[in-house]
């Protein structure tokens, strides 16, 4: 199964059901001007669509992986959902984070749309998506925070 394609079937699910999203993770990082592998989509999802967006994930045949968990000191709530494919022992993931806080429901309210694929997504902005890695901190995170500040960095020396 190719993730592109399943990720204009997800967001188009989104887009139709009037979800307040905004994707994160290696996807944003890419739609930002760097572009690396990933496995899975990550989005930031308004706490009020939560239910909605369980009822949407199933309907796509997605199955909730496990418990809810939330990431420490960031007060953001990982949901995460499998897709099996034909492939044997692989999945689609598609993690979607729900905020606790104002500042992170703020994050989608200034997000922008992005043509990809077949669809327009909201992507968080290239500060915002900074701003969540710096609160995660993980290795791919650090890493993602020093790409996208040399592309901002490139595209201010080009402008």
């Amino acid at each position: 199964m190719n993730l592109y394609e399943e990720f204009d079937r997800v967001v188009a699910a989104f887009e139709e059901a009037g979800l307040h999203y905004a994707l994160v993770g290696g996807l944003a990082v890419g739609m930002h001007g760097f572009l690396r592998a990933t496995k899975d989509m990550d989005f930031l999802l308004h706490p009020d669509d939560l239910a909605a967006t369980l009822g949407v994930m199933k309907a796509l045949g997605y199955l909730q992986n496990s418990e809810p968990w939330t990431f420490k000191d960031t007060q953001l709530t990982l949901w995460r959902f499998l897709k099996p494919v034909p492939e044997p022992g692989d999945a689609v993931v598609v993690d979607v984070l729900v905020p606790k806080t104002t500042r992170h429901q703020e994050m989608i309210e200034r997000s922008e749309l992005y043509p990809m694929g077949d669809v327009r997504v909201a992507v968080v902005s290239r500060a915002d998506l900074i701003d969540l890695k710096m609160d995660r901190g993980a290795a791919q995170d650090v890493a993602d925070i020093e790409n996208l500040e040399a592309v901002d960095g490139r595209e201010q020396a080009n402008s």
